[in-house]
């Protein structure tokens, strides 16, 4: 429990990881007047679970070793808790995706005394015996549709904010979700976007937004994409000029590129 200021100005801290890849950096850093370790860990959506062992060292002047720990940890994405339900015997299940904390005692987080986070429930299993499935995401107009496959588990993780459209055209009134992990399933299904047909609605592919991928189906009075990928899509009541945004989104990548260059000097304190 280190409290000292002029200490802890003189300690590095390094981490041995064996097993998945998970640490993104890591830092001694104070909260609550105590010093700590504080790791951070890579992004991921994978669907399965990751697990790693961390031997921490820590070291006073570089060179004695004062203090050396070793932590077993493993992260998941925890499964939506309504699971879904079987309608009429058709083999058609409902799935809602509704982003709330991990149920039973953040189950998502596989590791002891886990206590400063908990993972999303994100994870869609579909039965195997589903002829279809419907996935509804909460708080949004939108919903996914695709006829099962042998890949039963996905991770739908969405949200519905981004600085960079928002900013790019304050002149709209915009609607739209963005799946992080860009969920694929093994079949084409549809994306649903139920806005009214003098809608301007766009999807999300590479990252970019893209004209004329959805279309207006006027029997079900919706916009629907189909691809069995899913990245996002984005309403507006005016058309947008995709070029701003889309250059926009080349320039950021270009610059994180340049960055994961560098050296990441956070392991020491001072």
């Amino acid at each position: 429990m280190l409290t000292d200021d002029d200490m802890a100005k003189h300690l590095t801290v390094s981490i041995k990881e064996s097993g998945d890849s998970l640490i993104e950096a890591y830092a001694i850093v104070k909260q609550n007047g105590v010093y700590k370790v504080k790791v951070e860990t890579k992004e991921t959506f994978t669907t399965e679970e990751a697990s790693a062992t961390w031997t921490i060292t820590l070291k006073k002047d570089s060179k004695y070793t004062v203090a050396e720990a070793s932590v077993e940890i493993a992260q998941k994405w925890a499964e939506i808790c309504e699971a879904g339900y079987e309608d009429d015997g058709y083999g058609e299940y409902t799935f809602t995706v509704d982003l709330a904390d991990a149920h039973d005692g953040y189950e998502g987080a596989s590791y002891d005394n886990y206590t400063d986070d908990c993972n999303v429930e994100a994870l869609a299993v579909i039965p195997k015996d589903a002829s279809y499935a419907q996935l509804y995401f909460e708080g949004t107009e939108f919903w996914y549709s695709v006829k099962n496959s042998s890949k039963t588990t996905v991770n739908v993780y969405f949200h519905t904010d981004n600085k960079t459209l928002s900013t790019t055209y304050e002149d709209a009134d915009l609607e739209m979700i963005f799946f992080d992990g860009a969920p694929e399933f093994d079949y084409t299904g549809t994306l649903h976007a139920p806005y009214s047909e003098d809608s301007y609605v766009y999807a999300i592919i590479d990252g970019k937004l893209v004209a004329d991928e959805f279309e207006w189906d006027a029997d079900a009075e919706c916009w629907e994409y189909n691809s069995s990928k899913i990245e996002g899509a984005v309403v507006s009541d005016i058309e947008l000029d995709v070029s701003l945004y889309n250059t926009t989104v080349e320039d950021s990548d270009s610059s994180s590129s340049a960055d994961e260059d560098k050296d990441n000097p956070g392991n020491r304190v001072g």
